[in-house]
């Protein structure tokens, strides 16, 4: 829901350090199949511009290459139940676009009494009256297959274990006896007896929570994993889940199988779309009312249910929480959501109090923040970041970067803007270092200070002899570090050519890339005028001048062009009556900045608030094992909170993150899946990913 004014930025998961850089998880081993054989270290990189988000492009072929997703369908030996949903013959996704289930057309919920029916909303009750039928998940038999001959039982087992299930509700919950939609659900069960099910929500909006079981291992403690059955759902319009759609998959099969596609994504030309040159008479803000109309509009034309473009707001996505959670068979939600999952679950604890059993927010957003003040806001927590990035090399003793903090920063920010007319070129030949790729890198990196060590020693030489050698060779040894279980050459899947499912699932990852709009304009209604918004991108440039404008597709401009009706408006969130809410904040937090959780932890009734204090997007399981892990888990656990009060340090630099080390977490893993991104921003960091190996 942050409506990410950051390079690249997003919200939502744990991330980690060292040669497992980019990620901390089974996560990253997994891996997107986004490598394009051959190219240069820094070409490869060349979509990483339009991350930076100098121009926010409204064309849906700026899209994000999320290549290969888990298909999670049900396969059709598993255990869908016999009686099917009354409106199942309306359902989105009876096309085969739904998700997680079989071919999406018969619900996996069987009737039963889910919840005491004075608890069930008029009008829902034949939605929480039936029970989840979890059955066995295609991409895990896949797995198995695949893994067959080789040593990591462990990870086979693992996959398996995991299930899937498709659940149909109202896509208008203003019309629940009319047109359905499909949500896709995967969960890990616990792994000894289960005191229940773990709802989930990984950030963004618009990242996939059925992914994010895939990598449960990095997102969630043994100590979780053993008692909790872990869920995860594509809100609706998102995924496996009845789908927004904003191209032809023709048009985005294209574009993913074609080799080239990254490096013209990035290029200029995408940044004004369609290789059209803007008009000098149409300002930036202009142009971004223009591209939310032209958007919307292919939204609307390509998606299999186009009535979803009105419906994706975190209310609504709040209300299917709840009914899965009643088709759960669980009185009360236990739930752990990050940055923008947080949003989702302050909106739930508010409009169901009663349900609220054991919530943790972590990276946590504040609901009473209009659009201008979220993007003003992170502007300010990116820049400090920098800053303390800055700060950190100086101490180091081996930074180009002179005087105060302050000082160095602003030589950093004069030299990136320089390479915008002068270039370094790239080592392999490919497309040289511009500002804007070497800006979003920087915006990247600053989720997680885990990385900074060796992106200081990368820019040295660059600031100094103008050598993008070292940065290139860093991000390559990155990508070559990582060796997929069950890789018996060692090569890993950049190595190999993508198969016709794995550019499938890429192309429909592109064309839902823009969820994220339809999600941030319904939740955050427009306000003020050309002038107003003109002034508004000055004062945040003037803040940040590599980051601070980069957010233009999330602004109130962009949104009016998109032009559907927001369903609230900006307003403190209570949740009055609700069981106590455990919120997280991070006191240099770049994305979700420390004050959000602050004030979310005051606007709520129940609210107690956990402070961690390092450079990081997130805290839980990023290396604060015996302080923030121990914290969150105690709660989710067994009920108890941390002292009022309570302060934990993440590791900083080049310091040891635990057991928390090798996996990929909210943080990055949600940058490099595209979330809090526009279109174009997320083509950049699948760019980005295609060199580093990490999804």
């Amino acid at each position: 829901m942050s409506d990410a004014v950051q390079a690249g930025e997003g919200a939502g998961r744990p991330p980690g350090p060292g040669a497992e850089a980019f990620g901390h998880s089974s996560a990253g081993r997994r891996g997107r199949r986004g490598h394009r054989p051959g190219a240069g270290a820094l070409s490869v990189l060349a979509s990483v511009a339009l991350a930076a988000g100098l121009v926010a492009s409204g064309v849906p072929g700026a899209a994000a290459v999320q290549a290969a997703g888990s298909s999670g369908s049900v396969d059709s030996s598993g255990s869908v139940d016999s009686s099917t949903d009354s409106s199942a013959s309306s359902t989105g996704g009876s096309d085969g676009s739904g998700g997680a289930g079989d071919s999406g057309s018969t619900d996996s919920a069987s009737s039963a009494d889910s919840a005491p029916s004075e608890e069930v909303p008029e009008g829902l009750e034949d939605f929480y009256g039936r029970q989840i039928a979890w059955g066995p998940c295609e991409d895990s038999q896949q797995e198995q297959q695949a893994a067959q001959g080789h040593d990591d039982a462990g990870q086979e087992a693992q996959q398996a274990a995991r299930e899937c299930a498709t659940v149909h509700v109202p896509l208008d919950y203003d019309d629940p006896s009319g047109q359905t939609i499909d949500l896709a659900l995967k969960r890990l069960p616990a792994s000894g007896q289960s005191q229940g099910s773990l709802f989930t929500n990984p950030g963004g909006p618009g990242d996939s929570g059925v992914e994010l079981i895939d990598a449960a291992e990095g997102y969630f403690s043994e100590d979780l994993r053993q008692a909790y059955d872990i869920v995860g759902f594509d809100p609706r319009g998102v995924g496996q889940s009845t789908p927004l759609e904003c191209m032809s998959r023709e048009e985005a099969l294209e574009e993913v199988s074609d080799e080239s596609t990254l490096e013209e994504a990035g290029g200029t030309d995408a940044l004004e779309g369609e290789g059209q040159e803007p008009s000098p008479d149409v300002s930036l803000v202009e142009q971004a009312v223009q591209e939310g109309a032209s958007l919307a509009a292919a939204c609307l034309e390509h998606s299999p249910v186009p009535e979803i473009i009105d419906h994706m707001d975190t209310q609504s996505v709040a209300r299917d929480m709840d009914i899965l959670r009643a088709q759960s068979g669980e009185e009360e939600l236990a739930y752990l959501g990050f940055s923008y999952g947080t949003f989702l679950g302050a909106i739930y604890a508010d409009l169901f109090p009663g349900n609220v059993g054991r919530v943790v927010l972590d990276g946590a957003m504040d609901p009473s923040l209009s659009m201008a003040d979220i993007q003003y806001s992170d502007a300010v927590s990116f820049q400090a970041s920098l800053t303390s990035f800055v700060s950190y090399w100086q101490q180091r003793g081996d930074s180009p970067l002179t005087g105060t903090a302050e000082e160095g920063t602003a030589q950093l920010t004069e030299f990136v803007q320089g390479l915008k007319d002068d270039p370094v070129p790239d080592p392999e030949g490919g497309r040289p270092l511009d500002d804007a790729i070497l800006a979003n890198l920087l915006g990247q990196l600053m989720y997680d200070d885990a990385y900074w060590a060796e992106l200081a020693t990368a820019l040295g030489p660059l600031l100094t002899d103008r050598d993008a050698q070292p940065l290139a060779e860093w991000l390559t040894s990155m990508n070559e570090s990582i060796s997929p279980e069950g890789d018996p050459d060692g090569q890993g899947p950049q190595d190999s050519e993508p198969s016709p499912e794995e550019l499938e699932a890429a192309a429909a990852a592109r064309a839902n890339a823009p969820a994220i709009t339809a999600i941030n304009c319904l939740d955050n209604p427009v306000q003020g005028d050309l002038e107003q918004w003109e002034a508004q991108f000055e004062q945040r440039a003037e803040i940040s001048p590599l980051f601070g404008a980069n957010e233009r597709a999330w602004s109130d401009a962009f949104c009016s062009g998109w032009g559907r009706q927001a369903v609230r408006e900006p307003a403190e969130t209570r949740a009055e009556g609700a069981a106590p809410i455990l919120v997280v904040g991070t006191t240099q937090d770049p994305a979700t900045p420390y004050q959000w959780a602050q004030s979310l932890a005051d606007q709520l009734e129940s609210g107690h608030l956990l402070t961690a204090e390092g450079n990081k997007h997130c805290a839980y399981r990023q290396g604060s094992t015996d302080c923030v892990d121990a914290a969150v888990d105690a709660y989710l656990l067994r009920g108890e909170l941390p002292q009022e009060g309570t302060t934990c340090a993440l590791p900083g630099p080049g310091e040891d993150t635990g057991d928390a080390g090798d996996a990929v977490g909210p943080a990055l893993q949600e940058v490099l899946d595209g979330g809090r991104q526009t279109p174009d921003q997320a083509a950049a960091a699948a760019a980005l990913t295609s060199r580093t190996g990490r999804r």
